[in-house]
């Protein structure tokens, strides 16, 4: 044989030995596997009667998960919340492990059962427990190596759990740090430095009470709630040295609520805050202030999204009921505008100009009451015979009543003469049925207004109250910019819509809108 030809055999037998290694380590043939895949799950639990979780890396922190009810709770290495997801996701994963063949015996160190990666336990609600050991994870064929409880053989299953046991113990741990829903909350109060908004719900609406007593906006204090009980943390922080060292001492906003309904205080009792939660913001993570330093009750220290923080960045007008007022039209008996508009140089030159007018209904004539006349009584006729030939009339025996248009509801009292366009006047009072803020502001704007009108409006007794006036003020800051209002103590902000209805004339009728009648489609 010469030296040629022992190159290619030796080269031929060290590929046959290395195709061999791979088959051995990538799994079994095909009559091994099909013999291994008639024995069905390898796991004999169901996923629902699973009461207890272990988890054992070959190099961490073991973690433990025990149920109770329908809640997942980890006992080790921390005592915390579980998440349900996450926890019976592995539990799901384990009792459906399916083989897709199996090794020798004496394969097991080889493919790293003689010291596994990880050591799962589960145990049932009968006290049943099996054990699953995983071994390596061959990523050439995407495959891992098992053995369940005390088998012999090595089984090869799919890799996805090896992925899904790879996690440290914060991913088990819920994210979630208020255990409350939204409709258990019946007080909540936000406090920013010196500044304190404090809500109670004694009934079904919510209200605030301090500063000062108003109404709540059902939106916005559902938000609030949200941000409150829906507060999840983006991570822990493990071995935290203190509350001061992430600015929790002093915290930028605390937030306290309870599901205990508020007790009914005298007028003079001071404020006090019952049993509750209490969440407090610290300082921002870094300087790129995309998540803050949180705690809740003393909790663990977390980070939370910075959104989270800006959602209780709120103020008792931001929490206001967006209701000024309410007049129902037709209780209004009159009103009187006022429009003091500064004179204009741009895009013309406009003096300044000052108008008022008051606009009343009108009021209905009072029906005649007493006696009803006395019928007519035609004299009798003669006895004589007055007969004549009958005439043939040539005119017709009734005249056509001529149309008359009808009175409208409205009448100038001064500025104007004779009627007022209904729907003008219907329009500007539909908007204070009611009238609704965009935003309520600390106090009125500064800058001088391109216009100013005052509405005042009265409205007639009923439902109890005797006659009322209303006295609105709204200011126009020219073509751009928000309307402002006041009205009482408020001030807001409002829809510049109102403005086209404050300066109309009144008194030219609107054209309604008319639409031309559908053709009958062809059959």
């Amino acid at each position: 044989m010469n030296f040629r030809t022992t190159i290619i055999l030796i080269v031929l037998l060290a590929g046959a030995g290395a195709y061999v290694a791979v088959r051995q380590l990538s799994g079994p043939s095909k009559e091994s596997a099909s013999s291994a895949s008639t024995t069905g799950k390898l796991v004999g639990m169901e996923t629902a009667d699973v009461t207890k979780l272990s988890i054992a890396p070959a190099d961490g922190q073991k973690i433990v998960a025990e149920k109770t009810g329908t809640q997942w709770r980890l006992v080790e290495p921390i005592k915390a919340p579980a998440d349900q997801f996450t926890v019976e996701d592995i539990i799901r994963a384990v009792t459906a492990l399916q083989s897709r063949g199996e090794l020798a015996e004496d394969k097991k160190a080889s493919v790293g059962l003689d010291h596994p990666s990880y050591v799962v336990e589960l145990t049932d609600k009968n006290g049943k427990t099996t054990k699953v050991s995983v071994g390596e994870k061959n990523q050439v064929a995407d495959s891992l190596y098992v053995l369940v409880d005390e088998q012999k053989k090595p089984q090869i299953v799919a890799s996805a759990l090896y992925t899904q046991l790879d996690k440290q113990p914060d991913a088990f741990r819920s994210k979630k740090l208020v255990d409350v829903t939204n409709d258990q909350v019946k007080q909540i109060s936000i406090t920013r430095g010196d500044k304190t908004v404090r809500l109670e719900k004694p009934g079904t609406d919510w209200q605030i009470v301090e500063p000062k007593k108003m109404p709540a906006d059902s939106t916005a204090v559902s938000d609030l709630l949200w941000a409150a009980t829906g507060l999840n943390a983006t991570n822990f922080v493990e071995k935290p040295s203190g509350p001061s060292a992430y600015g929790l001492a002093t915290p930028i906003t605390s937030v306290w609520f309870s599901t205990q309904a508020p007790t009914t205080q005298p007028a003079t009792a001071p404020a006090t805050q019952g049993a509750g939660a209490t969440i407090v913001f610290g300082r921002y993570e870094s300087v790129l202030q995309k998540d803050v330093y949180a705690s809740v009750d003393g909790g663990p220290i977390v980070t939370v999204p910075t959104s989270s923080l800006e959602s209780f960045n709120k103020t008792a007008l931001d929490l206001r009921d967006k209701k000024v007022a309410d007049i129902d039209p037709a209780h209004v008996e009159s009103f009187t505008l006022t429009i003091d508009r500064a004179a204009t140089t741009q895009p013309t030159t406009k003096p300044a100009e000052q108008k008022q007018i008051t606009i009343a209904r009108r009021k209905e004539a009072a029906p005649v009451l007493g006696p009803l006349p006395a019928p007519v009584t035609q004299p009798v006729a003669s006895t004589q015979p007055t007969t004549r030939p009958a005439v043939a009339s040539t005119q017709p025996t009734t005249a056509p009543v001529a149309a008359t248009q009808p009175a409208s509801k409205w009448v100038f009292q001064s500025g104007g003469n004779g009627d007022a366009d209904d729907g003008q006047v219907d329009a500007l009072l539909g908007a204070l049925h009611p009238l609704r803020a965009e935003k309520f502001l600390e106090k009125p704007p500064t800058t001088q207004p391109a216009a100013a009108y005052s509405l005042v409006v009265r409205a007639g007794p009923h439902d109890g109250q005797g006659q009322q006036e209303f006295t609105f003020r709204f200011t126009n800051p020219g073509a751009t910019g928000s309307v402002v209002g006041s009205y009482n103590e408020l001030v807001f902000e409002i829809e510049r819509s109102l403005l086209d209805k404050l300066d109309g004339d009144f008194k030219t009728k609107k054209a309604e809108s008319t639409f031309p009648t559908p053709t009958p489609s062809p059959r």
